[in-house]
């Protein structure tokens, strides 16, 4: 995204240089000021497209940074006087380069291109921008090389770029939410539609988008959005403890998504039903009654079904069962 000077009344329309070349496209403006959303952007939207049937999403190198203008900073990093490049603080574990790049390695250059201790390399006319340029402007799966610094030893490395895997869905493509009752519990997994309905219409705590984001341990997020009141399920203070939170474990065992809750609980033979959530609080219902009271639970508060249809088969009951 660029701002240039408007010049007349239209907007959300091409924009052009000097010479009448289309340069991007307007959608947003203030004052005389307009931003832009530069050609070889919106190329790449339609491209990625056409080659997947869908938008994919900008790949990722998956690493936290930090540059190194500090000469000190470099001298403990054992770089050469002449080598420049960024450290490495932080890889992420769901993308591919984190089998090659580690924390601490120095990321000296990426498909031969060398970045400054900045973090910058060289753009348009003799500008510099930051280095994930040369990351954003591939594919989901393309390859890249990249050079490292580790200790006194020089690495070269090919390996494949992914889009960020997004545990948190950004739409639900207008289907229903699903969702998942037992004992009045009612679980769901977290959409960007249902982040946005909760901190519209609650007061309650919603989980934090970008620590969600960049974390890479479950299929999906399953939260405990509400509670369908019953004896079996008073004097849990759900509001309080853990509405909205990820739920983590069930019997000390890990959720790996609404699925995977499902076919536990429903297999479930243990006396209790252990629900263990993000904050390491913990929620219990008797197994037996818990699920013997499910029926008339759903009944009481006119629920058709104790889960959305794209899990029935999972424990293979009937529509509206």
């Amino acid at each position: 995204m660029v701002k240039v000077a408007r010049n007349g009344e239209i907007c959300d329309g091409p924009v052009f240089d000097e010479i009448g070349k289309c340069v991007g496209m307007e959608f947003q403006s203030e004052g005389d000021r307009s931003d832009v959303m530069p050609v070889e952007v919106i190329k790449h939207f339609i491209q990625d497209y056409d080659k997947n049937g869908a938008y994919t999403g900008l790949p990722l190198l998956g690493i936290k940074w930090q540059k190194m203008e500090s000469p000190y900073l470099r001298e403990l990093m054992k770089m050469d006087h002449d080598q420049q490049g960024i450290l490495v603080t932080e890889v992420k574990p769901n993308y591919p380069a984190s089998v090659i790049v580690k924390p601490y390695d120095v990321i000296l250059s990426i498909d031969g291109i060398n970045i400054n201790n900045d973090g910058t390399v060289p753009f348009l006319r003799g500008r510099r921008i930051e280095f994930s340029y040369l990351i954003g402007k591939k594919y989901n799966g393309d390859k890249i090389v990249i050079k490292v610094r580790r200790g006194s030893e020089i690495h070269e490395f090919i390996t494949e770029i992914a889009t960020h895997k997004q545990f948190v869905r950004a739409n639900i493509n207008g289907r229903p939410l699903r969702y998942y009752i037992i004992g009045g519990f009612v679980f769901t997994t977290l959409s960007v539609p249902y982040i946005q309905f909760m901190d519209c219409r609650y007061d309650y705590k919603t989980p934090d988008e970008g620590e969600l984001f960049s974390q890479a341990l479950y299929e999906d997020r399953v939260v405990l959005c509400q509670v369908l009141k019953d004896d079996i399920n008073a004097g849990c203070d759900i509001e309080r403890l853990v509405q909205n939170q990820v739920l983590v474990t069930f019997n000390n065992k890990p959720v790996m998504g609404l699925k995977s809750l499902v076919s536990m609980v429903e297999i479930c033979n243990e006396e209790f039903l252990k629900f263990t959530f993000g904050n390491h609080k913990t929620l219990v219902l008797p197994t037996n009654i818990a699920k013997s009271r499910n029926l008339d639970i759903l009944k009481a508060h006119s629920v058709r079904c104790a889960m959305s249809d794209d899990l029935k088969e999972l424990v293979k009951l009937p529509r509206g069962k």
